[in-house]
């Protein structure tokens, strides 16, 4: 009995240090730095079209609604080798322009010696 009485009282003492706890350091966190990200899902792998069976957004709601509350959904698709090309295109782009403005400089230069020596 005496044994029973003192684990009791061990038990109520960790409840209610571990409440006292808790609330400490949920006190402590600044809900202002706290972000939904933190609390976001990735997935990876899903078909791109349709044609192949790729899910819209109410329908990855309602397969991940059976785990819990789901804030929002976005569908992001990953457009690396396309941002790639089109990268590299500007950069060709880019370089043509700065091949003409030289083309532009030397055929001044060349005028302008022209011009001095006469």
């Amino acid at each position: 009995m005496f044994l029973q009485t003192i684990f009791i009282i061990a038990l109520v003492a960790w409840v209610f240090f571990f409440k006292v706890w808790s609330g400490v350091i949920s006190g402590a966190i600044n809900h202002d730095l706290v972000k939904a990200s933190y609390y976001a899902v990735e997935v990876q792998g899903l078909p791109t079209t349709r044609e192949e069976g790729a899910p819209n957004e109410t329908e990855i709601r309602n397969h991940f609604s059976k785990f819990g509350k789901v804030h929002s959904v976005s569908l992001i698709r990953d457009t690396g080798e396309l941002l790639e090309v089109y990268q590299q295109a500007q950069e060709r782009l880019m370089m043509s322009e700065i091949a003409k403005e030289q083309a532009v400089v030397k055929r001044s230069q060349k005028k302008s010696v022209g011009d001095a020596e006469q």
